[in-house]
């Protein structure tokens, strides 16, 4: 079982739009709120790309998620929003880039698939929790660092 290596203090998080778009003015909201727990982030999404409602086409939203699991200066990847779409692109992570560089992947609804498949895959933890462009109370915001950011197990 693999459990990723703790988000540091500071650290990098990649954002990633795997399914429905946001709109960009929630994105930047949610970036902000990142920024404001002392994280650098990087967008691994394009902002206001869509499909009908979804954040890209499926090979643009697959290309830019394994560009993101193959980005070795990321700490942890949280997803903009879940929706639709994940279902359709899961076959085609990278899931090899995953196990060479584990970093926790934070995410619900949709996203809960490529939360299966990576523990399918990998038997690696991922986690259920706030997404970027959803006004989160900080209460889930600190749980969320207190899960991710801890290297000492919850409970």
């Amino acid at each position: 079982m693999i459990r990723p290596p703790a988000l540091p203090p500071g650290g990098t998080i990649g954002i990633v739009a795997p399914s429905s778009r946001a709109r960009p003015a929630a994105l930047a909201r949610g970036v902000r709120v990142l920024r404001s727990f002392g994280y650098r982030v990087k967008l691994h999404c394009r902002p206001g790309l869509k499909d009908g409602y979804l954040a890209g086409r499926d090979d643009v939203r697959v290309g830019l998620l394994n560009r993101a699991l193959r980005d070795r200066s990321l700490d942890a990847i949280l997803c903009e929003r879940g929706g639709y779409g994940a279902l359709r692109i899961v076959d085609r992570l990278d899931f090899e880039a995953l196990r060479r560089h584990p970093v926790p992947f934070v995410g619900f609804s949709d996203l809960t698939i490529l939360q299966l498949a990576i523990w399918k895959r990998l038997r690696m933890h991922a986690f259920y929790g706030p997404m970027v462009a959803f006004a989160s109370p900080s209460f889930n915001w600190r749980s969320l660092w207190r899960v991710i950011g801890d290297p000492r197990p919850v409970g």
